[in-house]
């Protein structure tokens, strides 16, 4: 939806504001140019009418779960459901001066045997005759537990790392492509933002998908971080059109999975009950990520340097952060997600 408001704005605004594809001054904008500028105020009212009508669409479409079907009741909470499956190599907690925050999980050896049944037991009973209990991975963790996990720090600041690029990406690209590659060919800047949000719409889906299946937010962001690192590293190498439309659309691409990955890792390293209050305190780091961002993008144009030099100042930075943000991944420790299961004699 994200990616789709954005080809929508771009469409209506450089439609409406400048219709006739007027060249961009690069020392003044288009500021001698009345009839765009003129403009400018009255685009508010346009996307205020566009954000309304979506807003409204949004509302209408809100609705509850559907209830369970053919008369699934829901599981009571002192019950638990242990699935069928073959002995194996399980997972057991130690209990022995852990605190939640840092569990760590080691196999049990593989000539115990493990019995399992696929009926609803009583948990308390359960636990009587059982060896092991092999606790649900998503549990919820409480707001300080999670405040004094390293993971939790961590995703902390990879948003606020990778959130550099992602504003850099938003607000500077088009700025990059007159100043730096000198196209001034508006039209074609619109087809470039049009192209790069279709990037955006698909790699929320792809890595998206990719966290799914690969359940790592380490590898996933490893494999991110490295393509965006690439991109934004070799984005000065572009000299002309159809090399814009590759470097941005992957710039694009790149940052879309910032925060697709964000909620879903949050969810499952720390569980759902405080997630809302988790991801909002994570955010916090995107306020101080776009203010930093500003300040940098400030101090880099008040420099005494060539323009070609800024942008390449500009790009150079903004490796440095997403290297930051691989290097402290790193340190990541995903946590198996199993359902509870208990094993017996």
């Amino acid at each position: 939806a994200i990616a789709a408001g954005s080809i929508c704005f771009s469409l209506i605004e450089t439609n409406f504001i400048n219709p006739n594809n007027n060249a961009n001054d690069p020392l003044c904008g288009y500021a001698l140019q009345p009839e765009i500028y003129e403009q400018v105020p009255a685009s508010f009212m346009v996307v205020a009418v566009f954000t309304l009508c979506g807003t409204l669409v949004g509302v209408v479409c809100i609705s509850d779960a559907p209830p369970p079907q053919n008369g699934a009741a829901t599981e009571p909470l002192d019950t638990v459901t242990i699935e069928a499956m073959e002995p194996s190599v399980v997972f057991s907690r130690s209990r022995a001066s852990r605190s939640r925050a840092d569990d760590e999980f080691t196999p049990i050896n593989k000539t115990e045997r493990a019995v399992y049944v696929d009926v609803n037991v009583k948990e308390e009973a359960c636990k009587k005759r059982a060896s092991f209990v092999v606790e649900n991975v998503s549990r919820d963790f409480t707001i300080k537990e999670a405040l004094s996990s390293t993971e939790f720090w961590i995703i902390f600041f990879n948003i606020l790392c990778m959130v550099q690029l992602l504003c850099w990406t938003y607000t500077d690209w088009k700025l990059f492509a007159e100043t730096y590659v000198q196209i001034e060919d508006d039209s074609f800047l619109l087809k470039v933002n049009v192209m790069a949000a279709v990037c955006n719409l698909c790699g929320r889906i792809i890595w998206g998908n990719l966290y799914d299946r690969m359940g790592s937010y380490r590898k996933t962001m490893w494999i991110n971080g490295g393509l965006s690192l690439v991109t934004i590293l070799t984005l000065p190498l572009c000299s002309t059109k159809s090399m814009t439309i590759a470097w941005v659309s992957m710039l694009w691409f790149c940052i879309s999975a910032t925060y697709v990955i964000m909620a879903p890792v949050i969810a499952n390293t720390f569980g759902d009950k405080y997630c809302a209050m988790l991801t909002g305190i994570v955010m916090v780091a995107e306020i101080f990520s776009t203010s930093l961002q500003s300040t940098i993008f400030t101090v880099i144009q008040n420099l005494n340097l060539q323009e070609d030099k800024k942008w390449l100042t500009a790009c150079f930075l903004n490796g440095s952060f997403v290297v930051i943000a691989l290097i402290i991944t790193c340190k990541f420790k995903d946590r198996p997600q199993t359902k509870k299961q208990i094993m017996l004699h």
